[in-house]
């Protein structure tokens, strides 16, 4: 599951490359039903990650989280049981016609020109996540896609044809830390709706699980200085 939703995300960003290159419009509906086993795929992933995250967390009295995990376990056969069904329903019709989409439309561009449009269209993306940082934290997700577009198309290229290597790798921990923020923010949600629909206030497991809300929201704040940080340095390197 992990490896075909890495695969759907480098495809739409390339495609959102082609699209800007070859000066026609980026439509979701290109990739209707990838899109569809992609995000039935994520919810999945979320409450696997939540689920992971949450036992990472705690480490003691781990007996206070067994209606929680049953929960989530529960939650992730239901999940399991839709990823199934779509993909059985997956044909994989669209790939092929995108692809030759694609190559109909680059047939007439060289590699240089690719090279330097795809250099201008980072300048661009970099001016935008610039502007972004006067307010990471409620733009942190555009953020998040903007350097993962930037990130996919530098691997079309050789080593420093497009990012300094130093660059890269400022980008890839930037983006490591962007997404343990969606991490952090997926698992608080599960767990908040978990305890308010389930936990009588004032018992045990309520305010067990509430301070482990308190902690999740706290390394969440952490990873979002780490996060801004990086990305000032990157912006100033660019």
């Amino acid at each position: 599951m992990h490896d075909f939703r890495v695969a759907v995300k480098r495809l739409r960003s390339y495609f959102k490359l082609y699209a800007a290159i070859c000066g026609t419009e980026y439509h979701k509906k290109t990739f209707a039903q990838t899109t569809e086993l992609f995000s039935v795929l994520g919810k999945h992933r979320n409450m696997e990650m939540s689920r992971d995250l949450l036992l990472s967390m705690v480490q003691k009295n781990r007996e206070m989280l067994t209606p929680l995990l049953r929960y989530l376990e529960s939650t992730l056969d239901e999940a399991a049981e839709y990823c199934r069904r779509s993909i059985k329903e997956y044909t994989m019709e669209e790939l092929p016609k995108l692809t030759a989409t694609v190559e109909e439309g680059l047939k007439d561009f060289s590699a240089e020109d690719v090279l330097g449009m795809t250099k201008s269209l980072i300048a661009s993306s970099m001016e935008r996540i610039r502007h972004d940082m006067a307010h990471f934290e409620e733009k942190s997700h555009l953020v998040r896609k903007a350097l993962k577009d930037i990130f996919y198309w530098v691997k079309i290229f050789d080593d420093d044809e497009v990012l300094k290597k130093t660059e890269g790798k400022t980008a890839d921990n930037i983006l490591n830390r962007l997404g343990l923020i969606q991490d952090h923010e997926v698992m608080i949600k599960i767990v908040r709706s978990f305890r308010n629909t389930l936990l009588a206030k004032g018992t045990a497991e309520h305010e067990f699980i509430k301070k482990i809300e308190g902690r999740a929201k706290r390394k969440k704040k952490a990873l979002l200085e780490q996060a801004r940080d990086l990305t000032d340095k990157l912006i100033s390197a660019s």
